[in-house]
């Protein structure tokens, strides 16, 4: 069994988290960005998507599926403001926040 190696961000680190979706940054690396903000290190979380065409969102929040467009819109801002609430509270301020916008579950077109 490997030996647990804990990641201790040190300066002149500088740290880029890449998440597809609102949310992946805190459930992926809210331990290192923490670690991070405490000592000061630059970190940059950039957003694909705003996580806008998740059925699953859609049934937690409006307890059915949705699929009108201007319902996809609220969804994809509310998701949105709760990657900025989310990443104040691990310390990060909206300057250290990229939303790219890329359509959600269409960046594989993107990329082809």
């Amino acid at each position: 069994m490997a030996a647990h190696h804990d990641i201790q961000p040190l300066p002149p680190d500088r740290i880029l988290v890449l998440a597809p979706h609102p949310d992946d940054e805190s459930i992926a690396c809210a331990g290192v960005i923490q670690q991070a903000v405490r000592r000061k290190i630059p970190v940059r979380v950039v957003f694909l998507t705003y996580g806008d065409v998740n059925e699953w969102s859609f049934m937690i929040y409006e307890k059915h599926l949705v699929l009108a467009r201007s319902a996809v819109e609220k969804m994809g801002m509310l998701r949105h403001d709760e990657a900025v609430a989310a990443s104040i509270t691990l310390g990060l301020s909206t300057n250290d926040l990229t939303f790219l916008g890329y359509p959600d579950i269409g960046t594989l077109f993107i990329l082809v």
